[in-house]
C-alpha cells in the first residue's frame, strides 16, 4: 500500500530569480516557456510540480545603464516548496533538496533547465524562507570538524557526517553569508565524498558538490582528487583524465634529488 500523505505543518520556500540567455524561450510564448522548464525544475528539486511555481518570466531588451549596457536577457522568478510534518526525518529531506537546488539555482544554473537550454551566461540567486516551524536551528550544533571527525571514523560515520554538512550549507544559505569562504569550499568537497560513499552512492549530486568546491578554490586539491576517482567510477574517463592532469599541475612531483659525486 501507499504511505499516508503527508501531513505538513510548516514549508520551507526558496525563491529563486534567474536571468538565463536572451535566446533561452525562442518563439515560445510565456506559458509555452513555463510549461516547459516546470517538469525539469520539479524533477531536478525532488519535489512534485505542483511545489514549483514560476511566478514569472520577462523578457528584456539590451539597455544603457549608469554602470554600461545591460544585456538582453529572460528573467524567472521561481519558487519551490519544500514541506515538512514536524519530524526531524521530513525536515532533513527538506533542507537536503534545498541544499542540493539552491547550489543548482546560485552557481550551475543550466542544471535546473533542459539540456536544450544550457548556456554559460544563464546565472541565478536564491532566498530562503524557512518560518520557526521548519525546525531549522543556525548555527547548526555541530561543526564541520565535527563532520571531519565523522568520515576518519573507522567504519566512517557516513550518514551522520552527511547531516552536519547539509546542515552547515543551509545556514549559510539562509544566513547569505559565508557561501564564497574557503570553508564553504571544504564543506561541499566533503558532501562530495559523503555523497559518494553512501551504501547507494549518489553520483550526481557528489559531482556537483565536488564542482562547487572547485568553484570557490580552483586549487583545492581533495576535490579535484575526489572528482577524478568519481568520474574513474562513472567510467567517464576523459573528464577524469583532464581533473586528474590539473591535479597533477597543482601536487608536481618534488624534484629529484642530485646524483651524489664519484
Amino acid at each position: 500500500p501507499s504511505p499516508p500523505p503527508m501531513v505538513v505543518t510548516a514549508t520551507m520556500v526558496v525563491t529563486a530569480n534567474l536571468t538565463l540567455a536572451a535566446d533561452v524561450m525562442g518563439t515560445d510564448t510565456e506559458a509555452a516557456f513555463k510549461a516547459k522548464i516546470l517538469p525539469t525544475i520539479a524533477t531536478i528539486s525532488g519535489v512534485g510540480e505542483s511545489a514549483v511555481v514560476i511566478v514569472s518570466v520577462v523578457k528584456t531588451t539590451a539597455r544603457h545603464h549608469r554602470r554600461g549596457l545591460l544585456a538582453a536577457a529572460v528573467n524567472v522568478e521561481v519558487e519551490v516548496s519544500f514541506n515538512v510534518d514536524g519530524t526531524a526525518g521530513a525536515r532533513n529531506v527538506a533542507t537536503d533538496k534545498a541544499v542540493s537546488f539552491m547550489t543548482r539555482a546560485r552557481y550551475m544554473t543550466s542544471a535546473l533547465l533542459p539540456p536544450t537550454l544550457a548556456n554559460t551566461a544563464n546565472v541565478g540567486v536564491t532566498t530562503l524562507a524557512a518560518p520557526a516551524g521548519v525546525g531549522l536551528t543556525c548555527p547548526p550544533t555541530k561543526t564541520f570538524a565535527d563532520a571531519a571527525e565523522m568520515v576518519g571514523k573507522e567504519p566512517p560515520e557516513i550518514l551522520a557526517a552527511r547531516r552536519v554538512l547539509n546542515d552547515l550549507a543551509i545556514c549559510a544559505h539562509k544566513d547569505g553569508t559565508g557561501l564564497e569562504a574557503a570553508s564553504m569550499a571544504d564543506n561541499y568537497n566533503l558532501l562530495g565524498f559523503t555523497n559518494r560513499k553512501l551504501a547507494v552512492p549518489d553520483r550526481v549530486l557528489s559531482e556537483l558538490y565536488y564542482k562547487r568546491a572547485l568553484q570557490i578554490n580552483p586549487g583545492h586539491v581533495a576535490a579535484s582528487g575526489y572528482l577524478g576517482e568519481l568520474y574513474v567510477d562513472m567510467k567517464r574517463l576523459a573528464e577524469a583524465r583532464v581533473v586528474l592532469d590539473s591535479l597533477k599541475m597543482m601536487c608536481p612531483p618534488p624534484p629529484r634529488a642530485a646524483a651524489s659525486p664519484p
